[in-house]
């Protein structure tokens, strides 16, 4: 595929356009199943059921992983925009479990303080190059690119309240059909027109801003008796500048795609 297209663009091929949406289902999946074979506070249910949960829902992200791998390295076919942008905030969310892990144990780093610290310039560095790619290509590429990164990001935040001391481990469970939601979603998205696009783009943000919304109530039930803030502004921000962020460079990156397509 050149690296260089036209703004008009969408994945014809019905089968591709379905591969093309299974990272939310995979990212709802691999969230929602570790809870629902847990099946209770993980204080409370047997070990085994705490190791086959683990087990279970790490499937969904390995296979994410190595579908985004896939994509990165054919390219970005049309197919994976979305596995690579899901991959790599897959890969972001684990550093950040592993290092709150680590932190419960008594390690302040998950490597070291300069190791950490490049693992995520590495992670962002990617990212960004990623969606610039994409954004060379248009618009509604560098989109899908987002919407890989976002329904990651807030899918997996639902995994934040089953643990203790919260152990909200039914809302876990609801990331199986949200995760579903937002692949529908995403296969009208890589099929659908410019007009459509703009309104999944919308019910995306909705799903990704009433996710946050959710999450952060339960949140607050433990963090506002002890007078400390909830970070809801800062994951509104953060949560739906991922997902906007694609369709503005593919945006602005149109006047280089004309000058290009005319060289």
């Amino acid at each position: 595929m050149d690296t260089f297209q036209s703004d008009i663009w969408a994945v014809e091929d019905k089968r591709k356009a379905i591969i093309a949406a299974l990272p939310p289902l995979l990212a709802g999946l691999g969230v929602g199943l570790l809870w629902l074979i847990i099946g209770g506070p993980w204080n409370t249910v047997p070990r085994w059921r705490i190791y086959l949960g683990a087990a279970v829902g790490l499937v969904p992200f390995v296979i994410l992983g190595l579908g985004g791998a896939i994509a990165l390295i054919r390219r970005l076919p049309d197919w994976g925009y979305s596995w690579a942008g899901g991959a790599m905030m897959g890969f972001a969310m684990f550093i950040k479990t592993m290092a709150e892990e680590g932190a419960e144990v008594g390690r302040q780093y998950l490597i070291s303080q300069v190791g950490d610290a490049a693992l995520v310039g590495i992670v962002l560095l990617a990212g960004f190059a990623v969606l610039a790619v994409a954004a060379l290509r248009g618009w509604a590429q560098a989109s899908v690119v987002s919407i890989g990164l976002s329904t990651t990001m807030w899918l997996s935040l639902f995994a934040a309240v089953a643990g203790g001391p919260f152990h909200r481990y039914g809302l876990a469970i609801s990331a199986i059909p949200l995760g579903l939601t937002a692949a529908a979603l995403t296969f009208a998205y890589v099929r659908g027109t410019d007009t459509a696009r703009v309104a999944i783009l919308a019910a995306l943000g909705v799903l990704n801003a009433g996710a946050v919304l959710i999450v952060n109530s339960v949140w607050a039930s433990w963090l506002t008796p002890q007078g400390r803030p909830t970070p809801l502004i800062p994951l509104l921000v953060l949560s739906t500048g991922v997902l906007i962020a694609g369709p503005i460079l593919g945006l602005l990156a149109k006047p280089l795609r004309k000058a290009f397509s005319r060289a």
